[in-house]
């Protein structure tokens, strides 16, 4: 009789609580047993809790990912500088400089016109091959001028200064492109000056910038409410994150099931950031459809590229640590696979 009990007890022993009895050293699954103590609508209603923890969890985290990067890149000068500074090397960017200075400069002076008044009359047919031919010259020499050092530290300087400016005003820090008309403008005289002394040109017009070489960004109510968003911005672009990751840690803290509620964490993250990346391509084509010069689609869509580089590199690392807390909980399961690999792993540790 007490060889009966004793075998009992060595096969109960042997037994997980999945009811697979496990030989040797080999390491049975992790599986999440509730206690017994608390009844089913204590249950139920935790069940709920966790639920709408993860849900709200995620929620914020899909604001965070943006109000982060809006905080540390619209706002910051040093990210924005560091994003647009290089934007003057790129050849393509510099091309499309190139021709819509060119058309701009042929509209102002009508070369065409100018060609048939200085050529013979048996030469005018000439005019409109000669006038294309130099404006392909002209495009052809801004765009090589625009490529080099001295524009992109005239574009480097007017950034910093002007972002730095911008953003004072907005967050109410001081009052230096705050006119009396109620406008919030840019100078840009600088760079009209460069230009003109470089390619001889006087009073050069371009159809933004006034007579002063100013550009007017935004109307006073447009301001005031900025200033709304960016103070709102400072306050939750570092909380909001830090909040969402609080709420996420509260729901696998408090739940009886924690690997199950670590792997739907793990498909949300990765679920919120696809949508996110649905969001973002949707922005990027309303912004593109409603530049409607065909040139200034091109120069805002680089520009839209290089301001939200930074958004796609955190996208791409949420999606990242998404999958690793899936493969992570995956893991710790019950599935043969988990186990096996667990079984391999711990083989490996104890050589």
């Amino acid at each position: 009789m007490a060889e009966e009990n004793l075998d009992q007890k060595k096969t109960s022993a042997t037994v997980d609580s999945t009811g697979q009895q496990s030989s040797g050293g080999e390491m049975g699954p992790i599986t999440e047993t509730p206690p017994v103590m608390e009844d089913q609508s204590s249950h139920t209603g935790r069940k709920i809790a966790v639920t709408l923890l993860v849900i709200v969890g995620l929620l914020l985290l899909f604001v965070a990912n943006l109000t982060f990067w809006a905080r540390f890149t619209l706002l910051n000068t040093n990210g924005w500088v560091n994003a647009l500074g290089p934007l003057t090397k790129d050849p393509q960017i510099a091309q499309v400089i190139g021709v819509y200075a060119s058309d701009k400069i042929f509209e102002a002076t009508d070369i065409d016109q100018a060609m048939i008044e200085i050529l013979p009359e048996e030469f005018q047919l000439l005019s409109a091959p000669l006038s294309k031919a130099m404006q392909g010259l002209v495009e052809e020499a801004v765009a090589a001028f625009v490529q080099t050092d001295v524009v992109n530290a005239v574009w480097v300087t007017t950034n910093r200064v002007a972002h730095g400016l911008i953003v004072g005003v907005l967050r109410g820090d001081g009052d230096v492109l705050y006119l009396e008309t109620g406008q919030l403008v840019i100078d840009v005289s600088p760079l009209i000056d460069v230009i003109e002394d470089t390619f001889g040109l006087q009073n050069l017009e371009l159809g933004m910038v006034d007579d002063g070489g100013r550009i007017v960004l935004l109307e006073n109510q447009q301001v005031a409410y900025l200033q709304q968003v960016v103070a709102l911005l400072d306050a939750i672009g570092v909380l909001l994150p830090l909040l969402s990751l609080v709420v996420l840690i509260i729901a696998v803290f408090i739940s009886l099931w924690r690997r199950k509620t670590t792997l739907w964490i793990g498909i949300g993250i990765v679920i919120t950031m696809l949508l996110s990346l649905l969001v973002y391509k949707a922005a990027e084509s309303w912004l593109l459809v409603s530049i409607a010069d065909p040139l200034l689609r091109i120069f805002g869509g680089a520009i839209w590229d290089v301001i939200t580089n930074g958004l796609i590199i955190q996208i791409i690392v949420l999606m990242i640590i998404g999958f690793l807390f899936i493969v992570g909980a995956w893991l710790v399961g019950s599935s043969r696979t988990a186990v096996s690999i667990r079984t391999t792993v711990r083989g490996w540790r104890d050589r």
